[in-house]
């Protein structure tokens, strides 16, 4: 089979392989009969050209009439007699605007098959849906279904940035080209259909985390060039609003939200916003949370905030999705956006929807249902889930979503229950199913898919749809995993995240199998084999990551707790242990009411009381809602621990199972796609021993419990980030660990880069217990830094790689002695490396020194992390100009830029004016050496190094390094 890319995703035409399917949709579909109508119907229509030629094979084309005694109808009543003479006005009254119905029809001896609806948009997604029907095979002779959708918003939010970057982006760079735009490409149209199939109304544009630029030239033209592209499709663009924008762009100095100045300032931008975009859908906004602008800072609320935009957009029609994720610290994260949200209720306006993320926390693996989710009976409500896999593995990993999102759906909040008011009409209703039914298929009351006024429940589903309280907006929020790679989303697999999101999005009671199954044949073909493997594949792969990286709800154990555009991928448990509380005793963090933060209290009694029980809790989140002993039973009679051990191995193992059962599919799946997953697979295997033998090896040295099953050995580094001389003898701690029933001697290797010089150390290990040799080691001379793994061996016994948890790399620092200039950069009372200078903000430049700060002096920063160079650093948002007295000659100078706890932004260095050198963007716990060529010319002189950032960012020097080119 030829080779494919998935830039098609979901929406291959591929032609239907049956003959007698063939025939039979042939039959049905002959003539294709559109009598006119809006953009969106025409999109409808250009849908069903270009979807049906390639699955029936034939050339279909738009005819104004029936030429035979079969044809596919579509179209409202207000645009086609045909569809008023086929579908009863009663039929679409109670589907709304975005509702449809798909009917076959005997009218006169002539057979039909009819997409109507009430308003164009419900043409464009009833067409989409009758594709769906095609690619999945499935009948149409009896066709009758009905639809609308559950929720009114149902929302993609791009966090793509104007330099190209995503943040939390796993498929390459964004597709949205700044520099080009108004300029159209063809991907931006491709980007609107595909949102369009799956339902989605709405697309935020920019990252949450945003600059005030979009809400000014020349943005909003470009923006009104990409909303006409997205308006085709039924998605109305919307926009992150940075809340300090009025300060930023020119306006007020302030922007609080009580100055009558702001409130003008933003009432003048929403006119101008929508003199450019008639259909504009109103702003996102991230406020007072991990240091973004908001109202707080001025002694509002959040309702002040929230109110100051929608006042603004009100006469448009616009609504302000309001975010309520914030936190001040890791202590209180867990309940500080229901403490600081709920005493608001009732205080936002009526276009104000607040935007609440699946969990309490940040997205992990496993995390109970918000609080938050029916705590605001007067305060619009929605849900916020991530499509694009931050905490699940990035595009590496396989973990299908959509169990862990029904699982949030349908947990049962409790707070509304029975009687609790309904949606207002016309909305909220839950949407019908997509199989095929003689009669109806929503399943409501009234045959219409919708709730009636009161609910047994009161479901997270329930409340987001409007079925609980009367909300005059909600609906769903996905972070999406669009990029510019070919296939968008990094995988082939991962595009089923997608898919699966915009299909609960419109209809939370969708089953994830059916939703899993819908996928595969719409994306790999209808092969029963293939359907039933890769379904398979996607159903159990939430599971399993969960149980090689986080079961029992430890949660967050990825690297670095504060992360960048690259973070929280790798396991790194020694950085996160204010998240999962291990020590020497026990494991888990204690929430509960008795003893612990109170988190627990922030549900209904029934749910609290639950929680707050360790017989009772939910063992998937256990370890999220209570601190227990290492020797803690679970129900099954296993320990905590023995259980963490059991499932990082089985949960490891299961993905090489996964790439054989892939494996099976082979020439049933065009090679390239198959290609590339089996690639996938291998590199996923790789990072499940990682996590594995990283967790396991913590674990076990921390509680020094055995596993009851296996045994093994591990070497670490102690500490990891250890600063060596280069060029010099140094002496590497390498702690040895013996999870084995019997005293061992091992002999311990280290794997070191090329040009570096080491040797072997013996040393006797107790059962159970550790050892620290002490390795020697010679790096080059160099400025450098370099990830070491310490290999202990003993017979056969089984190695783990325990190295990676703390995911520091050792730096390369040459000898004070060596140097021109050797200054170790941070406070002046921290702690400064031996024979080194301190380079703090007093170093000032003077008469006779030789080195020193001319004008703007940076600040400082010791984080008391890591080793004695990298712990701390000067920095600033301003620039700051290094004076150094150089020698005659050529000499180098080497910076050392990074971040010991969270991502560190771009430094650029300019020399006499001149760009130099610019860093890339790190993860936390990253550092770079810069190298700066220099030269003192014949007699030496002074030189002047200006350190910067991009705009409104900080940039960082731990140390600077000057050597002359014949010393490195």
């Amino acid at each position: 089979m030829s080779g494919e890319d998935g830039y098609d995703l979901w929406l291959r035409y591929r032609k239907v392989e049956d003959p007698g399917q063939l025939e039979r949709y042939r039959a049905a579909l002959t003539d294709l009969v559109w009598q006119g109508g809006g953009p969106l119907q025409k999109s409808a229509v250009d849908e069903l050209v270009r979807g049906l030629t390639g699955l029936l094979g034939t050339r279909l084309r738009p005819h104004t009439n029936a030429r035979s005694d079969a044809a596919l109808v579509v179209g409202t009543r207000a645009s086609s007699t045909l569809i008023r003479d086929l579908v009863p006005a009663a039929d679409l009254t109670e589907l709304g605007d975005e509702g449809y119905l798909i009917r076959h029809v005997t009218q006169h001896g002539r057979s039909h098959t009819v997409v109507a609806a009430r308003a164009d948009r419900g043409v464009l997604y009833g067409a989409f849906h009758l594709l769906r029907l095609v690619q999945t095979r499935r009948p149409l002779e009896r066709v009758d279904i009905r639809e609308r959708p559950a929720a009114p918003l149902r929302v993609v939010n791009h966090w793509d940035n104007k330099d190209g970057s995503i943040e939390r982006g796993y498929a390459g760079r964004s597709f949205f080209d700044w520099e080009k735009l108004p300029q159209l490409d063809e991907r931006y149209t491709d980007h609107a259909r595909a949102l369009a199939s799956i339902g989605i109304n709405g697309a935020v544009i920019n990252n949450v985390n945003t600059p005030a630029d979009y809400l000014a030239e020349p943005f909003l033209t470009k923006l009104a060039a990409l909303a006409g592209v997205l308006r085709r499709y039924g998605v109305a663009l919307y926009v992150t609003a940075n809340f300090a924008a009025p300060i930023d762009l020119g306006g007020p100095a302030t922007a609080d939200p009580f100055d009558p100045g702001v409130r003008s300032w933003w009432r003048k931008k929403a006119k101008e916003i929508y003199g450019k975009i008639e259909d504009f859908g109103g702003f996102l906004v991230k406020a007072n949370s991990e240091g973004r602008p908001g109202p707080l800072d001025y002694g509002r609320t959040h309702a002040d905030g929230a109110n100051l935009l929608a006042g603004a957009l009100e006469p448009y029609g616009g609504i302000v999705m309001w975010r309520s994720f914030v936190h001040d610290s890791d202590d209180t994260w867990d309940r500080q956006a229901y403490q600081d949200f709920t005493p608001l209720d009732g205080k936002f306006a009526d276009n104000v929807i607040v935007q609440i993320k699946n969990g309490p926390i940040d997205f992990q693996v496993r995390e109970p249902a918000h609080p938050l989710f029916g705590s605001l009976p007067r305060t619009n409500s929605m849900i916020e889930l991530q499509v694009t896999q931050e905490y699940t593995g990035h595009s590496t990993h396989l973990c299908y979503l959509v169990p862990q999102w029904k699982e949030v759906l349908d947990f049962d909040t409790r707070k509304g229950g029975k009687g609790g008011k309904g949606g207002k009409d016309g909305k909220g209703g839950k949407g019908g199913n997509d199989s095929d039914r003689s009669k109806d298929s929503g399943g409501g009351k009234d045959g219409d898919g919708s709730k009636g006024t009161g609910t047994e429940n009161s479901t997270v589903a329930d409340v987001v749809t409007g079925q609980v309280y009367s909300y005059s907006h909600c609906g769903f929020a996905g972070v999406l995993n669009f990029g510019d790679d070919r296939n968008w989303t990094g995988s082939h697999l991962a595009a089923a995240n997608t898919h699966g999101y915009g299909r609960l999005a419109w209809n939370p009671e969708l089953s994830a199998e059916d939703l899993a199954a819908e996928w595969t044949r719409m994306t790999f073909g209808n092969d029963p084999h293939v359907v039933d493997t890769v379904s398979a594949l996607l159903l159990s792969s939430w599971h399993t990551y969960e149980d090689y990286t986080s079961p029992l709800g430890i949660g967050y154990l990825t690297h670095p707790p504060d992360g960048s555009v690259t973070g929280h991928f790798d396991p790194s448990p020694t950085t996160t242990t204010q998240f999962h509380r291990s020590n020497r005793e026990g494991i888990g963090y204690d929430r509960t009411i008795a003893t612990g933060d109170g988190y627990t209290g922030l549900y209904a009694p029934a749910i609290r009381d639950a929680c707050e029980s360790l017989a009772d809790c939910p063992e998937e989140l256990l370890l999220f809602l209570h601190h227990v002993p290492y020797t803690h039973r679970l129900h099954n009679g296993t320990t905590v621990l023995q259980h963490i051990y059991d499932t990082h191995f089985s949960g490891a193992a299961r993905v090489a199972e996964m790439r054989n059962d892939w494996d099976g599919l082979r020439r049933r799946i065009d090679h390239r796609r198959f290609a590339d997953v089996h690639r996938q697979f291998g590199r996923q295997l790789t990072e499940a021993a990682k996590w594995r033998d990283t967790l396991v090896a913590y674990w076990f040295e921390l509680s020094r419990i055995r596993d009851e099953k296996r045994s093994w050995l591990q070497a670490v580094i102690a500490p990891a980030d250890t600063a060596l001389l280069g060029g010099e003898r140094n002496e590497l701690p390498v702690q040895v660990v013996n999870a084995t029933g019997s005293g061992l001697r091992t002999t311990v290797s280290l794997d070191v880069p090329k040009g570096w010089r080491t040797e072997d150390a013996t040393g006797y290990v107790a059962s159970g217990g550790d050892t620290t040799v002490r390795m020697t080691v010679v790096p080059p001379s160099a400025p450098t830094l370099a990830t070491l793994h310490a290999h202990p061996r003993s017979g056969s016994v089984q190695v783990l790689d325990a190295s990676l948890r703390s995911l520091a790399r050792t730096v390369v620092v040459p000898p004070a002695a060596r140097c021109v200039h050797a200054l170790d950069a941070g406070p002046g009372k921290a702690p400064v490396l031996k024979d080194y200078t301190r380079l703090s903000p007093d170093s000032a430049w003077h008469e006779g020194a030789d080195f020193g700060w001319v004008g703007n002096t940076p600040d400082a920063t010791d984080t008391g992390l890591f080793d004695v160079v990298r712990r701390d650093y000067v920095r600033d948002s301003a620039p700051a100009v290094l004076r150094l007295k150089l020698p005659a000659g050529p000499c180098t100078a080497h910076l050392l830029t990074g971040d010991p706890h969270t991502f560190n932004r771009t430094l650029i260095v300019r020399v006499d004016g001149a760009e130099k050198a610019r860093s890339e963007q790190l993860d936390g716990r990253e550092f770079t050496w810069l190298r700066i060529p220099l030269d003192g010319g014949a007699s030496g002189r002074e030189v002047d190094l200006e350190f910067s950032a991009k705009e409104n960012k900080t940039w960082h020097v731990s140390a600077c390094v000057v050597l002359t080119d014949d010393q490195g």
